[in-house]
């Protein structure tokens, strides 16, 4: 086939210009997806910049095209690879050149502030927020930016978004936001034994919210589990102590009719379980 100015063009040729103007590919959605032997549900997922394709289908594709993968690829997701692997200088600078990409979504459903929070990036976080990253956001599990730092003890992530969100957003994502298994951050912390950082929250509610530290301590999730519930599974005598110092009611049962110290000893904390039991009988008589 020959163009306009009479010279050859090959099938190669003709599919890049067609790809410059309609596309990545220059192909129909289901032209591509059966030319590098993906579904074609995949293949909309990775032309529309929801997910960024694997390197084998990278591979593929460019071949198919003959022309050089980063020709092809230039997917928002991008951004993300960059701060999975820990460019710090280019990432500040492309949060710097490119507000329009902070919300940008990876392949698993977690935003780029969740991957910042993840990864204990606290410049980068704050800078997100600052450039209009969404903290509200959640992944498909449900979990927030608060819940990952919280979950993985980043007391310095977890002060970063107290510190650079407003403060109706904190408060959202401490009362409003639990995961898909009602799991708030409060109670992630105390599963996971994370006593630096509930008695950071703890603090922050008694400063901007003193009306709802019960609320805070009290809470529970979908199957009834209070955060001094679920810090008994961890056996962490002193993530206990802390919520019992702040009134944590141990007389209160799960949805199994399981009382916190009942839960310690179904995980073998025999200890815990002596403990816990005491201060229940102590509250029990007052």
């Amino acid at each position: 086939m020959k163009n306009e100015d009479g010279h050859y063009v090959t099938k190669t040729d003709q599919l890049i210009k067609k790809r410059e103007k309609i596309g990545k590919t220059g192909l129909t959605q289901e032209q591509a997806a059966k030319k590098i032997g993906i579904s074609n549900s995949h293949y909309n997922k990775i032309e529309n910049n929801k997910i960024p394709p694997s390197k084998k289908a990278r591979r593929k594709i460019s071949q198919a095209y003959g022309v050089e993968e980063h020709e092809l690829f230039t997917y928002k997701n991008n951004f993300i690879d960059m701060m999975k692997n820990e460019n710090k200088e280019m990432i500040l600078q492309y949060i710097e050149n490119n507000p329009d990409k902070v919300n940008g979504i990876d392949h698993s459903g977690k935003s780029v502030l969740q991957v910042a929070a993840s990864l204990r990036y606290c410049e980068e976080t704050k800078l997100l927020i600052e450039k209009g990253a969404d903290p509200l956001y959640q992944s498909p599990d449900g979990s927030t930016c608060l819940i990952i730092a919280c979950k993985r003890g980043y007391t310095d992530i977890v002060e970063t978004i107290f510190n650079t969100c407003k403060k109706e957003d904190i408060e959202k994502l401490l009362f409003e936001l639990p995961d898909e298994n009602g799991n708030t951050a409060f109670l992630w912390a105390a599963r996971e034994g994370r006593r630096n950082v509930c008695k950071f929250l703890i603090e922050m509610v008694q400063k901007n919210w003193p009306e709802k530290e019960a609320d805070l301590i009290e809470d529970a999730n979908d199957k009834s589990k209070t955060a001094i519930m679920r810090a008994s599974g961890f056996n962490d005598i002193e993530t206990i102590q802390l919520l019992l110092d702040h009134g944590a009611d141990l007389t209160k049962k799960d949805y199994r009719g399981r009382r916190a110290e009942n839960i310690a000893g179904d995980n073998g904390h025999d200890r815990i379980f002596e403990f816990l039991k005491e201060k229940r009988l102590e509250q029990e008589i007052d």
